[in-house]
């Protein structure tokens, strides 16, 4: 079964050991489509699109910003499969719609969101200015922010399918 609300700093598969991962972490990873396209054949019984959110901060001293882009292309490649079973770019990590802002006295942001040929948004990714590690930090307060409002779950799982929160 496809995770759902998982956090991931790196690509599917790019990394085997501990030390294999703090190279990739530093270095980006292997081609995304290649690890898109292996992801889906991993779970091609139970392959579906899956909507996804990338948060990264551009400062982040412990995973290249890198990893990021690449984990976005590699969902990108992945939702493009499971979508029609074709390589066909009906889903693709081109920016639909491209949003800069800022927090009231916090961080800047660019938030891009990506869309099928629909025009539905499946994906997005937060690039967060002057911030480092991101995905856990965030991540942990969106799940939070769930887990607490009912209504929110129910939004979530309207949207996305099953809410099945972090355990670590």
């Amino acid at each position: 079964m496809l995770p759902e609300c998982q956090p991931a700093v790196l690509e599917y598969k790019a990394a085997t050991d501990i030390a294999s991962a703090l190279i990739v972490m530093q270095t980006g990873g292997p081609d995304p489509d290649k690890q898109g396209r292996l992801a889906y054949q991993n779970a091609k019984a139970e392959s579906r699109v899956v909507p996804t959110i990338i948060f990264h901060g551009n400062e982040d001293l412990v995973v290249n910003v890198k990893n990021g882009h690449q984990v976005l292309s590699q969902w990108a490649q992945m939702n493009d499969y499971a979508d029609d079973g074709f390589d066909n770019d009906s889903i693709n990590e081109h920016v639909y719609k491209k949003i800069h802002g800022q927090v009231l006295n916090g961080y800047r942001y660019t938030r891009s969101i990506y869309s099928n040929t629909k025009g539905n948004a499946i994906m997005e990714k937060w690039i967060v200015e002057g911030m480092g590690m991101t995905g856990r930090e965030v991540a942990r307060k969106v799940h939070i922010q769930i887990l607490r409002d009912q209504t929110l779950q129910k939004k979530w799982c309207a949207l996305f399918g099953p809410f099945e929160p972090l355990i670590n």
